[in-house]
């Protein structure tokens, strides 16, 4: 998910004061944070993992990322439509840490939860209000 036109804002910042850099950044992390905190409310929970690992980080000039630690976030924001099933040849250990001999692991669909993008529409008109109005209240 990305706000448009985004890149054309990177692309000028050369000429922009460090001032309207700052204030751009200050708003684009206050956005992080709050959906940062929208989808970890939002994040389905069974043991915790999934809304635990939800976190953001700035990954270049103007640009943070929001983002799950665990492999099977995808699987909760987006579902999975068809079963399948892993043939165990060894002896696994299981995410919960125990061993497992058997033959075949099956695992079930999985209806979507969504928890990320929810967080993000909720944010995206607020975050872009934000913005405009700390660059108004730039300009002399």
């Amino acid at each position: 998910m990305s706000i448009q036109g985004l890149a054309q804002v990177q692309n000028n910042i050369t000429s922009w004061s460090k001032k309207a850099v700052d204030v751009l950044d200050r708003e684009l992390r206050r956005g992080a944070i709050s959906i940062t905190s929208d989808a970890r409310r939002y994040a389905p929970y069974k043991w915790g993992a999934l809304k635990a690992s939800i976190n953001f980080r700035k990954i270049g000039v103007l640009s943070y990322r929001v983002e799950d630690g665990v492999h099977y976030g995808i699987h909760q924001e987006f579902g999975v439509k068809h079963s399948w099933t892993i043939k165990v040849r060894d002896k696994k250990v299981l995410t919960d840490g125990k061993d497992f001999f058997g033959k075949q692991v099956t695992h079930p669909r999985l209806k979507a939860h969504p928890f990320m993008r929810p967080a993000f529409k909720k944010n995206e008109k607020l975050i872009i209000r934000n913005i405009k109005k700390a660059l108004r209240e730039l300009k002399p």
